[in-house]
């Protein structure tokens, strides 16, 4: 995430979503000093926290400096479609966890492992944690209550 206080704007970074290139480019007008670009650190109350990446639930709840400047900027973010962004997601979990690659399994070991990924996810829809971020959903990124706050 950028927070630019001097321009009074705000990008919001969902994972897997093409957004890395542009908060690099961003990174210039950051007024958080970095602390919204490139860290996973241990939360208080949340535990190990990628602060690149916060969905608007935790945004408002543990972050309400940040989401005031949200709600009060112009806002924007870049959204990618589903289906192609869940074998990104499942690439960026299997890299983080296991230091493979896709490419490194089978079809049938691709098939299992997404189905796999799957269930956790229905049984965990909203994950936060590092290492399964990426799956979080799209919408907890620019909808809030049903409500779009990222214009």
């Amino acid at each position: 995430m950028i927070i630019s206080n001097e321009h009074e704007f705000v990008f919001v970074h969902i994972p897997k979503c093409g957004g890395t290139s542009l908060r690099m480019l961003l990174s210039k007008y950051d007024s958080s000093g970095g602390n919204f670009t490139a860290r996973v650190e241990r939360h208080p109350v949340l535990g190990e926290l990628d602060f690149v990446h916060l969905p608007l639930d935790i945004l408002k709840k543990h972050f309400e400096n940040e989401y005031s400047a949200l709600c009060k900027y112009r806002s924007f973010s870049i959204l990618r479609n589903p289906v192609e962004r869940f074998p990104s997601s499942l690439e960026q979990w299997l890299k983080n966890t296991s230091k493979k690659h896709l490419l490194d399994l089978n079809e049938k070991e691709i098939v299992t492992l997404a189905a796999r990924k799957l269930e956790d996810l229905n049984r965990n829809p909203d994950p936060v944690t590092p290492s399964m971020i990426h799956f979080r959903k799209q919408v907890d990124f620019v909808f809030l209550d049903g409500i779009q706050i990222i214009k």
